[in-house]
């Protein structure tokens, strides 16, 4: 395919990622058809999460699916970076996945349906496109500053049991709960908000805080999104161009013969 400037494996190199720093993003309309796209991941198995270190549930991952959507999916998401001739981007681990999550409250305002401020240390990138029409614009998405007297203090790897909890279906109290979250998302200053707005992608570095603004949306609708994480993520020439149309075509092609 000679507009794919992604190459992959799913392997992590023992020298850890290629130390690139990425602005943040917000790009509206990114797929074409995302009602297509849509439509694909609703079709497809969601397992909940073991370990309760994320929300909801997630399938698995595109490259297990199909690699071939999953390459073309890549491309266009580096795309939004490097839309220009002559760059070739190779990355030496990725996860892809479409996610699902229901509200865990019946009625709006609940503090279980805010999401947990943290970073993603493992990977270099990290974005998600919305994909449920209609939902809560405030279930976005919010980029976070440590606050300066916690940064000698705060570790990354706190463990956080209440949420843990909370994300495996286990009893919770909603007292402990709401202290636990409180004390946790307490020590970081909003800095970006990115609204739920359907078929918006955003993406942003992943070193950048960030976390669920809420899951809540008066319709009842789970809030679905694509979701990716990307490492060792290096640049080289190329003799090759994203067509951000042709990608399009390629990816709406590729979904219906699967």
């Amino acid at each position: 395919m000679q507009n794919q400037i992604v190459q992959g494996t799913n392997s992590r190199n023992q020298y850890g990622s290629i130390n690139v720093k990425f602005h943040s993003v917000c790009v509206d309309n990114f797929f074409s058809n995302p009602d297509l796209i849509r439509d694909f991941a609703l079709k497809q198995e969601f397992f909940p999460t073991e370990e309760g270190n994320y929300p909801g549930a997630r399938t698995h991952s595109l490259h297990n699916i199909d690699k071939t959507l999953n390459d073309l999916i890549f491309a266009k998401i580096f795309s939004t970076y490097f839309p220009v001739k002559g760059y070739q981007i190779k990355y030496e681990n990725t996860q892809i996945t479409f996610q699902k999550i229901k509200p865990f409250a019946k009625k709006a305002g609940s503090i279980r349906d805010r999401g947990w401020i943290h970073v993603d240390n493992d990977w270099s990138l990290a974005g998600l496109v919305y994909l449920t029409p209609n939902f809560n614009t405030n279930g976005g998405t919010s980029l976070y500053n440590l606050k300066e007297e916690y940064k000698n203090s705060h570790s990354d790897w706190e463990r956080t049991p209440m949420k843990h909890k909370l994300y495996t279906n286990s009893k919770v109290s909603y007292d402990e709960y709401a202290k636990a979250l409180e004390s946790n998302n307490s020590k970081f200053l909003e800095k970006t908000e990115f609204k739920n707005i359907y078929n918006r992608m955003i993406m942003y570095d992943g070193h950048e805080y960030h976390g669920a603004n809420n899951f809540y949306s008066e319709n009842k609708d789970e809030r679905l999104t694509l979701v990716w994480f990307i490492d060792g993520i290096t640049i080289e020439k190329s003799p090759y161009e994203v067509i951000k149309g042709k990608v399009d075509e390629s990816i709406e092609s590729k979904i219906k013969s699967i």
